[in-house]
């Protein structure tokens, strides 16, 4: 009579044994499944990435629009930006001014930024000239701007942001600009700067 309670308790044993085995087996499945379903690989444009943080973006452009840093950078030009190697814009690096240094040291190693400055043309229309470019911007960009009016008696700047000789009135600045006629104002810049996170 023992040994057949044995003989059950010993089936009982197995039974549960087996439905442990195979609750296990079907919570592992359940994850393999959902791992399958689910993207976790970073986009190659960082919309995943954490976003640029947009007030000290704001902030950089209007401090280097309020002391001057920002006019020395636009005027640092010689038919092409001046420090530029290669192209008449910078890629992978920023200016060596100081409004180069400043977007620098406020958007870390992490942050990708494009510079572009806006200019009237000929006809009423607006061109393009890059300042620092560094690819297509990602899904999660952030932008600012600011505007820079330079007057005909505005020096030229080098790469490292010293006046030069040369006035906007005898050399001119970027391919096509169109300058303002009746009065000083040689011309009204539209500042654009892009940061993404890589």
């Amino acid at each position: 009579m023992s040994f057949e309670c044995g003989d059950a308790s010993a089936d009982r044993g197995q039974a549960f044994t087996l439905e442990s085995v195979l609750a296990a087996l079907v919570v592992v499945a359940g994850l393999v499944f959902a791992l399958q379903a689910v993207t976790v690989t970073p986009s190659t444009t960082g919309s995943t990435a954490q976003p640029v943080d947009h007030a000290r973006l704001d902030s950089v452009l209007s401090e280097s629009a309020e002391n001057g840093a920002l006019r020395r950078a636009v005027l640092a030009w010689d038919g092409g930006f001046a420090g530029a190697a290669g192209e008449d814009y910078f890629v992978g690096t920023f200016p060596s001014n100081e409004f180069g240094r400043a977007l620098d040291q406020a958007v870390g190693p992490t942050v990708v930024v494009n510079v572009v400055v806006h200019y009237p043309a000929g006809s009423g229309t607006t061109e393009r000239q890059r300042m620092v470019y560094n690819g297509v911007p990602g899904d999660n960009a952030v932008r600012s701007e600011a505007v820079v009016t330079v007057f005909d008696e505005d020096h030229r700047y080098d790469a490292t942001g010293n006046r030069k000789s040369e006035t906007l009135e005898s050399e001119g600045l970027y391919p096509g600009i169109s300058q303002r006629s009746g009065s000083d104002v040689y011309a009204l810049l539209r500042v654009e700067v892009v940061a993404w996170r890589t």
